[in-house]
């Protein structure tokens, strides 16, 4: 199956939203929910392996196309020169629209540590707990999977404090007190505070998930990498509004979890200082 776009998988893939997908040759391999997905670009299209013709609107949902993406890329550009350069680096950025519990796993793990790790981390809860789909690959754990891990066997897989956050987590979805489902319906702001019944889930956290996984653009994760824009780039304007998260909700725009994006993968990948 071959799809004409203008999609970046390194941009997409790489750039701190999803930790599943690795590069292999001059293929990109991901686990999707219960696939294993292999896709190769060439010129302008997209050439995918793992899925169905009738899955294809799940494939492109997945993959965050949008038929005004281009659109809104101008639109940011338009927000100031600092992000038009980072539109311009990180050109076929999309959004995934990810499954909401692997999500929310995947960024508490995310909580303190750098990507490599991270990845490795999600990748160990998957082939401890989650289904085998083809050797060597397998989906990550359900809820309700990984509620039955031990605390301590959480912490043999290297994952320190963030055992326990884990394991409140998984029971707290599996047992219903908080449906993921319905956060789709929900703004934001209430939205998050369902989230944050997690133990180990703050602001930040909630703020990935929401955007990474419900597509609430309204949400702007704030990091390392972003606190670090807004020092170096954004010091005056932020004087003009009364709060740093008044400044975020108004200057980006509506788009402004998108305009993350491409100020993160800058940041991290585009600029001078470089890291994982």
């Amino acid at each position: 199956m071959k799809i004409k776009t203008s999609f970046s998988p390194e941009n997409t893939f790489f750039n701190g939203q999803c930790f599943r997908w690795n590069q292999e040759g001059d293929s990109f391999v991901g686990v999707v929910e219960d696939k294993v997905l292999r896709l190769r670009k060439e010129g302008d299209y997209l050439y995918v392996e793992g899925i169905r013709e009738d899955e294809l609107d799940w494939l492109l949902n997945y993959l965050g196309f949008e038929d005004d993406l281009e659109e809104k890329e101008e639109a940011i550009s338009k927000i100031d020169p600092f992000m038009a350069a980072a539109v311009e680096h990180g050109r076929g950025l999309h959004m995934l629209r990810q499954e909401p519990f692997e999500t929310l796993i995947s960024f508490i793990i995310s909580a303190n540590n750098h990507i490599p790790r991270i990845k490795s981390l999600v990748e160990r809860l998957a082939e401890n707990y989650g289904d085998e789909l083809e050797p060597g690959y397998y989906a990550f754990p359900r809820p309700e999977q990984l509620a039955e891990a031990k605390v301590e066997d959480l912490r043999a897989l290297g994952l320190g404090y963030r055992d326990k956050y884990i394991h409140h987590a998984a029971n707290l979805i599996a047992s219903g007190q908080v449906d993921l489902e319905s956060l789709y319906e929900l703004d934001s702001f209430s939205a998050g505070k369902e989230l944050e019944k997690a133990k180990g889930v703050g602001k930040k956290v909630a703020s990935c998930v929401l955007l990474f996984a419900f597509g609430k653009r309204d949400a702007f994760p704030v990091d390392t990498w972003i606190k670090k824009a807004l020092a170096e780039h954004y010091s005056e304007e932020i004087e003009n509004y009364s709060s740093v998260e008044d400044f975020l909700a108004n200057y980006f725009g509506p788009d402004g979890g998108l305009a993350q994006q491409y100020l993160f993968h800058y940041m991290r990948t585009g600029t001078k200082t470089k890291s994982s």
